[in-house]
């Protein structure tokens, strides 16, 4: 087993209880997603609600232990994905990695939604509606 599997079923109690599912088990939990991309999952049955903050900064302490590089208050100038690997430029500087997380959140319409949006639909089984936008003048 794993570091992070000893991790995350650590975290079981007997009140609160941290399970591993077979596959086919947790797919009908989840079925938005492509069933051959999942190879393991875990449940918490007791979940009711998450410490957001408290998540996304374990997650981050996880990802810059792994050599990640969050980059703020530089916006995306462009966003190339090419033959498995990720070419990001900004104003100042511009990186390559096989893997990118966009965690822009509320501003992600910032970055390349197209790439965004393909993405979605190769990953997922999420149906995706493009539409364009316009502008509409209201007057009160």
């Amino acid at each position: 087993m794993q570091t992070t599997d000893k991790l995350i079923l650590s975290a079981s109690t007997s009140n609160d209880p941290v399970v591993e599912l077979a596959v086919a088990e947790a797919l009908p939990m989840v079925p938005f997603l492509h069933p051959e991309r999942v190879t393991r999952a875990v449940f918490e049955p007791g979940v009711t609600d998450i410490e957001a903050a408290a998540l996304l900064h374990a997650y981050l302490r996880g990802f810059r232990q792994r050599g990640g590089l969050l980059v703020n208050s530089e916006p995306v100038s462009a966003l190339i994905h090419r033959s498995g690997s990720w070419t990001v430029s900004t104003r100042k500087n511009t990186w390559q990695t096989k893997t990118l997380i966009n965690a822009a959140g509320a501003w992600a319409d910032e970055m390349d939604v197209a790439v965004l949006v393909d993405w979605i639909e190769r990953e997922t089984l999420i149906p995706v509606q493009r539409i364009s936008h316009s502008w509409a003048g209201l007057r009160s």
